[in-house]
């Protein structure tokens, strides 16, 4: 299998995690820009730009990049898989192949771009549960919660013996981090400890193999990093229940792979039991250990990436599975991979039935004027029956606004409300359509227009006005504004900035 991974290189955070396991699975090429010196500088590490690799292909991922021109010839990718990192866009990139893709959305809660880049993808993985709602109602298909990992060959037991009470590595940035910075100082008051800010590699593992306790907080009710890797580096993980929200104690057992506090005075009471109790306290560390690295690498989370996608997408099974190429704009070539439902207005995929069935698609549903059956199809509506058609489903092709004698926008709204929550309208919208029915003069305004029922644009086929032939279009399914996603996200975080937000929000433009 052959993978084109779109990140920002950055060997220092999660993407080369991710791209180490994924070249032990598949034949991988990476596409990307790298880290500026200056954004190593604001991050205070500048003393780590050795250890920073370029994506086998450095390039800026702008909306207009041919990943068929910037690939070596002839290496067709099976699959992409978007990461997101540092705010890079990856929207619109894998409208230029034909093979199914994959989006990881990590930092979901400081990254609003995510929201706008998942509905691109068929497929998106949220490293934090209360997440998988949110994307799924920007307009996302198929969200899974994903949690995040640990790598054994980075994350490991360091050859020391624990000298003292507490260790840390982590960010304390304020004022996201103003809570973990109080029951830090709290400890560092009662206990001897360890605390650095900065540190990568190695030396990360050699810092924690110096605190009896592995000290973690997680500040924005995430399951973070830490948790993972401090376990695989053999510390009994002293962390907040306040992640339970996001799927701690599903993926771990309080006292046996981890401890567990509630709040400043229980985080005392906890780490003094167990500095009394060193064979309790090293039990933890010996479960946390074999449990995170038997069920909880980077490794297991790939193939949990590819077991999703291959059941969806039964060609991807095959050896040589040979899915790459140029979109031509088809419908059937915009039909998403792993869609399982498609209702096809007017029966224009009849000719597509094994191509669709290569692409995951189970159920193939008509709605025509005629009543005669066709072999492509489970079963086909009467056009003229709205009350028969079926509903939540996951494509809708409609080659013509007139086919529901409706006006425009009314028709996009009508097939919109057959769609599932980040469903997939695949549309052609003839010149008439375009410059009288939507009432708008320019393509660029058509995301607007489509916004405002509903839809948001995934991808089309021209820049500017459109010719005689008309214009196709792909526009998936919210069902709520990001505004109030972000609003319902941020309610309870600690001292959030409501100005960022509001920045967020008009940086992404007004119509999300």
């Amino acid at each position: 299998m052959r993978i084109c991974i779109l990140t920002q290189a950055d060997t220092l955070a999660w993407t080369q995690h991710y791209v180490d396991a994924f070249r032990q699975r598949a034949e991988v090429i990476t596409v990307g820009p790298g880290l500026a010196p200056d954004e190593l500088g604001n991050w205070g590490v500048d003393q780590y730009a050795d250890r920073l690799v370029p994506n086998d292909v450095d390039i800026p991922l702008t909306n207009d990049l041919d990943l068929r021109i910037v690939l070596p010839d002839g290496w067709d990718p099976d699959l992409i898989v978007g990461i997101s990192k540092g705010g890079v866009a990856l929207r619109t990139l894998p409208d230029t192949v034909i093979c199914p893709s994959v989006y990881l959305s990590i930092d979901t809660w400081q990254s609003p771009g995510d929201y706008v880049d998942a509905q691109c993808y068929d497929f998106t993985f949220a490293a934090q549960r209360t997440f998988v709602e949110r994307l799924r109602a920007a307009g996302a298909a198929n969200v899974e919660w994903l949690p995040l990992a640990c790598n054994p060959a980075t994350h490991f037991p360091a050859d020391a013996t624990p000298n003292l009470d507490i260790a840390f590595v982590g960010n304390i940035i304020l004022p996201v981090h103003q809570q973990r910075h109080e029951l830090l100082k709290r400890l560092q008051e009662k206990f001897t400890s360890i605390a650095v800010t900065r540190a990568f590699g190695d030396e990360v593992c050699a810092i924690m193999a110096r605190g009896r306790i592995a000290f973690n907080h997680c500040a924005v009710f995430d399951v973070n990093m830490r948790v993972f890797e401090a376990m695989a580096m053999g510390r009994p993980v002293l962390t907040n229940r306040d992640s339970e929200r996001n799927g701690l104690l599903d993926l771990f057992e309080d006292d046996k792979h981890l401890i567990v506090y509630d709040n400043e005075h229980d985080i005392v009471e906890r780490v003094e039991y167990y500095l009394d109790h060193p064979n309790e306290r090293e039990a933890i560390a010996r479960a946390g250990y074999d449990h995170v690295t038997a069920h909880h690498t980077y490794l297991h989370r790939v193939d949990t990436i590819l077991e999703t996608v291959t059941a969806h997408v039964p060609a991807l099974k095959n050896t040589n599975p040979n899915l790459g190429g140029r979109v031509d704009h088809r419908f059937a070539n915009l039909v998403p991979y792993g869609a399982k439902q498609v209702v096809d207005f007017g029966l224009n995929l009849q000719s597509n039935a094994d191509e669709m069935k290569a692409r995951g698609v189970t159920e193939m549903l008509g709605i025509a004027a005629e009543s005669a059956a066709k072999d492509a199809y489970s079963h086909i509506y009467s056009l003229d029956d709205a009350s028969d058609w079926p509903r939540e489903v996951d494509v809708i092709v409609l080659p013509e606004t007139t086919l529901l004698h409706e006006k425009t926008r009314d028709a996009i709204r009508r097939a919109r409300n057959l769609l599932a929550p980040g469903g997939t309208l695949i549309l052609r919208l003839s010149a008439h359509d375009f410059s009288t029915g939507l009432g708008i003069a320019t393509f660029n305004q058509l995301e607007l227009a489509l916004n405002e029922c509903g839809m948001h644009l995934n991808m089309g086929n021209v820049d500017e006005a459109p010719g005689d032939t008309g214009v196709i279009v792909r526009a998936r399914k919210r069902t709520r504004v990001l505004q109030r996603i972000f609003e319902d996200g941020f309610r309870d975080l600690p001292d959030m900035d409501r100005q960022k937000l509001n920045d967020w929000v008009a940086e992404l433009g007004e119509h999300y």
